[in-house]
């Protein structure tokens, strides 16, 4: 029978492409690539995330976020039903 790694990293790929499997060279290469990531210079990265979250439907209003215990209205209601197909809820993964 084939072993088996349930959520267990068994080797790692270094920049060469050279597989290491013993715990203290995939803890090196790990602690390395973390100190880089740590040193990278601070970039002004707004821009790129104003330009990439305008994909993202905005599903809450900053007016939303002031009063977040306020009562569903009918209408919001029957807004979400009417955007169902058939009036009917999307099954669930694994419900069926």
């Amino acid at each position: 029978m084939a072993h088996r790694a349930h959520n267990r990293i068994t080797k790692l790929k270094d920049s060469q492409g050279i597989e290491l499997v013993s715990h203290n060279d995939m803890e090196s290469i790990l602690v390395q690539h973390f100190l880089n990531i740590a040193e990278e210079p601070l970039e002004d990265r707004s821009r790129f995330i104003e330009q990439f979250t305008q994909y993202i439907p905005q599903l809450v209003i900053g007016q939303d976020n002031h009063n977040p215990n306020r009562l569903v209205s009918k209408e919001e209601v029957s807004g979400v039903i009417n955007e169902t197909k058939n009036g009917k809820a999307q099954a669930r993964m694994g419900s069926m």
